[in-house]
């Protein structure tokens, strides 16, 4: 009797110890389960033109005048932005802007001269570099319409031009160009919201009239960036 009762005992105890044991491992399974997971960061905005992520920051219009060369700081909030230039006088008109010694030109006029470029840019700090002995004026605008009129649409102009708004849908859009000039001619289609260049719509240097097909890439406002010394004009259809 007393061997059974010593055999009763250990079966106890071992019983008692498997039991604390699928306590512990329950515990543990239900404290596993029951945490938060791992905090997970955002994926960081897609990289802009230089790599870097892409920023849009509000920038007001900016305007400045002078006579003489000169050395003018602005800022760009990332996107479209379009320089409107006017020189007056005689002398040598050349206008470059960018960052430390990565300078490009803008314009490169003798004389009296009126015109606008529209550029897309990356968020920074940039320099105008301005020489003339001239008077001059430049104005900096990065905004852009939440609305523009949709194609058809007639552009025209003279010379050196960013062009009106306008929507357009995603497909073909078809381009019928004029040019009556004895310079280069080369007409820029521009996605307004960031100042991608769509494609180079044509580059004669002599008088031009022909027209070209685009398939655009998304719904949206878009305009022509027109750099030429005569007179022409576009027609927008869709």
């Amino acid at each position: 009797m007393n061997e059974f009762w010593s055999k009763f005992r250990w079966y106890l105890i071992g019983g008692g110890v498997l039991l604390l044991i699928g306590v512990v491992v329950l515990v543990v399974v239900l404290m596993v389960n029951t945490r938060e997971g791992p905090m997970v960061a955002a994926p960081p905005p897609a990289p802009g033109p230089d790599g870097q992520p892409q920023r849009i920051e509000r920038v007001q219009e900016q305007e400045f005048e002078g006579r003489g060369s000169k050395k003018q700081n602005f800022k760009a909030g990332g996107g479209l932005t379009i320089f409107t230039l006017t020189h007056k006088g005689p002398q040598n008109f050349v206008v470059q802007f960018g960052q430390g010694t990565n300078m490009q030109l803008l314009v490169n006029e003798i004389g009296n001269f009126q015109g606008s470029k529209a550029i897309g840019l990356p968020v920074g700090e940039y320099t105008l570099d301005i020489a003339t002995n001239g008077q001059w004026t430049v104005g900096i605008d990065q905004s852009v319409p939440e609305e523009a009129p949709a194609a058809p649409k007639k552009l025209e102009g003279t010379g050196a031009t960013a062009s009106e708004f306008f929507s357009l849908k995603t497909g073909p859009a078809r381009f019928r160009l004029t040019y009556d000039g004895g310079g280069l001619f080369a007409p820029q289609l521009i996605k307004a919201s960031d100042g991608t260049v769509i494609t180079l719509l044509a580059n004669e240097l002599s008088k031009f009239n022909g027209e070209k097909t685009v398939q655009v890439p998304e719904d949206g406002i878009y305009l022509v960036d027109v750099t030429a010394s005569g007179k022409w004009s576009i027609d927008v259809a869709q």
